[in-house]
């Protein structure tokens, strides 16, 4: 006789890291459906995240990444007073040195401009994925900034378009959708000019 606890075991999703792409996709699936952790399981991770997981993973992350103004307070007058020592600042503050860094660039960043986007495209058309050399085209800017607003902006990847999808774009987009599902990696690799979260988006209009 077979038993169910095997059973489930066995047709369970593999557990595995969330990617970035995941993370972003979660954010968007909850700012748009909120709590119904089901739905967004069955129709943005399906096969791959249980609802219980998603919903887990969803407040964890809120957790880790939620700042109270007296931290950001605490935060700046540590960094006036001592510099950048990250490794005393993240004992103070009871967060990792990276959550303090990134948390610092958050609040001394200024809004990208239209001109700064634009170059930010052309210099990613130039550079490639050379972050450094990228980054040194922004010295104002640091290079958490520049990585940050590339991650949030299609209009800043020159391999992506914007705007009305064509009838190339809209057939490839149904036929990976009947080959894959709602894998919108694989999705966004098929329809080629689009993003996973552009393809998220149409499919949702």
């Amino acid at each position: 006789i077979s038993n169910p606890n095997i059973r489930f075991v066995q047709n369970r999703p593999k557990i595995h890291r969330w990617t970035e792409e995941e993370l972003e996709t979660l954010r968007i699936a909850v700012n748009k459906h909120g709590n119904k952790w089901k739905y967004i399981s069955d129709n943005y991770f399906p096969l791959s995240r249980t609802p219980i997981a998603v919903q887990i993973r969803w407040n964890y992350g809120q957790i880790l990444l939620r700042w109270e103004s007296i931290e950001d307070e605490i935060l700046l007058k540590l960094i006036k007073n001592y510099g950048r020592k990250w490794k005393m600042i993240s004992d103070v503050i009871g967060r990792t040195y990276h959550r303090c860094l990134n948390r610092y660039e958050v609040l001394i960043s200024k809004p990208w401009t239209k001109e700064e986007t634009e170059k930010l495209r052309v210099s990613i058309l130039k550079y490639k994925q050379d972050w450094r050399k990228i980054a040194d085209e922004f010295p104002d800017r640091s290079l958490f900034d520049i990585r940050k607003h590339h991650k949030c902006n299609a209009s800043t990847n020159p391999n992506f378009k914007l705007g009305r999808w064509n009838d190339i774009e809209i057939n490839l987009f149904k036929k990976a959708i009947k080959e894959h599902g709602k894998r919108w990696i694989k999705v966004s690799q098929i329809v080629g000019t689009r993003s996973p979260i552009q393809c998220i988006q149409f499919f949702n209009r």
